[in-house]
């Protein structure tokens, strides 16, 4: 617990420090617990966003450090939930039918042709063809739908798209080569399984370069993000998976999948429940899905059948499975109870799906055709193939971004977060976009923060400022 005098007169209590069963750098005896409802800003995993500072300025004065306001308004008690000692975010499934405002794209990796189609959720058109480097896998959409990232295999880069401009606006270079990708948390750092070099890469997203390589063990290919933030890497070249802390960027636990034969290709995790699924994949020869414990770090069960790429719903049930027949190449995707693993239903779709998505309000899921070169569309309250769409060769990633409405585009203006106009992002600046962005100074006081003059600078300005910051006025 935190004892300061002013954070325990402020909560009515002594606040709990988080302090898990077992260590975490980075996050144990550094932030409020997790049992805090409504949740402190200071708690180790993003719930929401929040502009309450809450216990922060308390405990900041109990350290010494002199604020503007000396002393604080006790407020009630807070509710707080029974503490667990497994750490357990606030997190909920993004509701069926309420999407967040802005406008669903698909963006589709061709892996034989360097591009990536970008798909309209809406009218299930190709509305875009984007030039990338060679040999496109992995996609991961970061959280605010303003950039998406393309792990592409043979360039050994990761591509940073603009989904306003709709344009590659980086390359980032990762080593031997890149497959999978997936967005920790924060949205600031991405990791790329480097299959060739049995390796895992950081990427620091804002300042657009490698920053760690994370030895991970033979031929790592599948990587998701669980509940707690974690990344879990599928290895092609074993049977275990290897399991990242984000925060320490280390390599904290190996999950053994008893049982299963060599070749962990695909995995996917529950965006609201300690689960997910690990698939094997040894080129025709039977393969099985492993349903893990993220928690536990453990196999509870196993579907019988191979699986080329899983996707779980935002639900958390059911979970999709992509199969194709080896001589014949066609297609299905496999819907199963998350719980008793019994098939829903299966519904046939293009030849070799390998990479499937489901959009954030979970009405459909997306189904790239390796085979055909299509991507299925389909109804997941119907169960049904609503659509099918024509892209470039060899469709082998979907990512799905929810993408802002908003016409800002990198080139206006010329330098955001440019407070005096002197054509350089200072430090000094940067505590200002911030300030605007919290509601602590007027967005007068810095003007060019609020990029698109709507009068609230977001995360996205905040980023583009910090561009500016590190490389310059355009």
């Amino acid at each position: 617990m935190w004892t300061g005098q002013r954070a325990v007169s402020f909560n009515g209590s002594a606040p709990l420090i988080y302090a898990p069963d077992g260590f975490r750098a980075g996050s144990s005896l550094s932030h409020w617990d997790i049992s805090f409802l409504p949740d402190e800003l200071m708690e180790p995993f993003y719930t929401a966003a929040s502009r309450d500072l809450g216990l922060l300025l308390p405990a900041l004065a109990d350290l010494g450090w002199p604020l503007a306001v000396p002393s604080f308004t006790p407020r009630a008690a807070r509710a707080t939930a029974t503490p667990t000692r497994t750490p357990r975010p606030t997190l909920s499934p993004t509701p069926t039918g309420a999407p967040a405002p802005g406008r669903a794209l698909a963006y589709v990796s061709n892996f034989d042709d360097a591009t990536v189609s970008v798909i309209e959720v809406a009218s299930n058109k190709v509305i875009s063809t984007i030039a990338v480097d060679d040999g496109p896998t992995g996609v991961a959409a970061s959280a605010d739908g303003r950039r998406v990232y393309v792990a592409n295999f043979h360039a050994a880069t990761l591509d940073v798209i603009d989904t306003l401009a709709q344009t590659v606006i980086d390359a980032i270079p990762i080593g031997g080569s890149a497959n999978g990708v997936a967005l920790a948390p924060d949205g600031v750092v991405g990791y790329v399984t480097d299959t060739f070099r049995d390796a895992v890469s950081v990427v620091d997203l804002i300042a657009g370069a490698l920053i760690e390589v994370i030895p991970i063990g033979p031929q790592p290919a599948g990587i998701a993000i669980d509940i707690d933030g974690r990344a879990i890497v599928a290895r092609f070249g074993g049977t275990s998976l290897s399991v990242i802390d984000t925060v320490s960027n280390r390599l904290i636990a190996t999950l053994a999948v008893a049982d299963a034969p060599p070749g962990l290709l695909a995995v996917a995790a529950a965006p609201s429940r300690a689960i997910g699924f690990v698939t094997t994949s040894r080129f025709g020869t039977a393969g099985t899905m492993f349903r893990i414990d993220t928690r536990l770090l453990r196999a509870t069960a196993f579907y019988p059948g191979e699986a080329e790429a899983i996707a779980i719903h935002p639900r958390g049930s059911p979970v999709y499975a992509a199969m194709h027949d080896f001589d014949t190449g066609a297609g299905r995707v496999a819907l199963i109870d998350v719980e008793s693993l019994n098939t829903i239903r299966s519904i046939g779709v293009g030849h070799v799906p390998e990479a499937l998505q489901v959009t954030p309000d979970g009405a459909w899921l997306y189904v790239a055709n390796t085979g055909s070169n299509t991507v299925s569309v389909i109804d997941t309250a119907g169960q049904r193939v609503v659509d099918t769409i024509g892209v470039g060769a060899a469709p082998i990633g979907i990512g799905i971004a929810q993408v802002p409405l908003a016409t800002l585009t990198p080139s206006v203006p010329p330098c955001a977060g440019d407070c005096d106009g002197d054509r350089e992002v200072t430090i000094d600046e940067l505590v200002l976009s911030v300030a605007v962005a919290l509601d602590v100074t007027s967005p007068s006081v810095c003007e060019e923060a609020d990029v698109d003059r709507n009068g609230v600078v977001t995360i996205a300005e905040l980023i583009m400022a910090t561009r500016s910051a590190v490389d310059g006025c355009r």
